[in-house]
C-alpha cells in the first residue's frame, strides 16, 4: 500500500525508534510473571520529539491499556511538548557529550534540545550539575542505611533536578529506594 516501508530495515527503522513500552515494572500483570514489557507505536506519543530534559514524562496506565503523556513542569503557551526518549536514563545525569553520543548511537541523529545547545558557562553549569545528579543517585543506591544522608540526598536530587528543569518525577525511584531503607530500618511507619 501506498506510504508504508516497502523494506523490512525500514520497518524495523521506524519500530526501534518509535515504540514505547505498554507496561511497566510495577504492573501487577507484570510482575513475577516473567513476561516481557510489550511495545507499541502510539499515533500521537510517538511523534513528540525527544529534549533531554523534557517537560513531559510517560506513563501506562495498565487498567485503561493506554500511553499516558503528562505535563512534567509548567508547559507555556506555544511550547512544543517534548519527552525523554531513554527516559530511565537521563534520571541519572549525563554530560552532554555522554547524552550526545548515546542519540546517535541509538537513533542516528544529534540531539540539538535547548539544553544540548548551552554553551560557554551554562553549558559547564549543567554539566556540573549533572555530574553531581549522577554521583548522587549512585550514592543514593548504595546507600546501606537509612539515615538522614540518604534523605538529604533525596532532597539534593530534587533541587538539582528543579535546577535543571528536569522532571521532579526522575526522583521517585530515588525517594523510593529511601523510603523502602528507612521502613527495612523501623524508621518509617509501614
Amino acid at each position: 500500500p501506498a506510504g508504508l516501508p516497502l523494506s523490512f530495515e525500514a520497518a524495523a527503522g521506524i519500530w526501534m525508534t518509535n515504540a514505547h513500552p505498554t507496561s511497566q515494572a510495577s504492573d501487577s500483570s507484570a510482575r513475577g510473571s516473567g513476561a516481557a514489557d510489550g511495545q507499541a507505536v502510539f499515533e500521537q506519543i510517538s511523534r513528540i520529539n525527544h529534549a533531554c530534559h523534557p517537560n513531559t514524562c510517560l506513563s501506562w496506565d495498565g487498567a485503561a491499556g493506554r500511553k499516558i503523556c503528562c505535563a512534567a513542569r509548567d508547559i507555556e503557551r506555544g511550547e512544543e511538548l517534548t519527552l525523554a526518549y531513554w527516559e530511565d536514563e537521563c534520571s541519572e545525569g549525563a554530560l552532554r557529550s555522554e547524552r550526545q553520543q548515546r542519540m546517535l548511537e541509538r537513533y542516528g541523529f544529534e540531539c540539538r534540545c535547548a539544553t544540548c545547545e548551552l554553551t560557554g558557562a551554562r553549558l559547564a553549569e549543567s554539566d556540573a550539575r549533572q555530574r553531581q545528579i549522577c554521583e548522587t543517585v549512585k550514592r543514593i543506591r548504595s546507600s546501606g542505611t537509612a539515615h538522614a544522608a540518604l534523605a538529604q540526598d533525596v532532597q539534593l536530587l530534587e533541587t538539582l533536578l528543579q535546577a535543571e528543569r528536569m522532571p521532579a518525577a526522575y526522583a521517585k525511584g530515588a525517594l523510593l529506594y529511601a523510603s523502602e531503607r528507612a521502613r527495612q530500618a523501623g524508621e518509617l511507619a509501614t
